[in-house]
């Protein structure tokens, strides 16, 4: 299965945070970006319910 990866900043609210999901929803593993840590948390772990692959890695 070939998978596509999908880039999206503000993913941890508003226009953002949808296109993650629906990305994660047609089956695109993520990279994430956000100023919110918690928020990012959040939207990675509702992306990885939906069987995507979210790695998060915190600097």
């Amino acid at each position: 299965m070939d998978r596509r990866t999908a880039l999206v900043t503000g993913a941890s609210s508003g226009i953002g945070r949808e296109l993650a999901l629906i990305f994660a929803r047609h089956g695109y593993d993520l990279v994430l970006v956000a100023r919110s840590r918690q928020g990012l948390e959040d939207v990675a772990a509702q992306a990885r319910g939906l069987h995507a692959e979210c790695p998060c890695d915190y600097g």
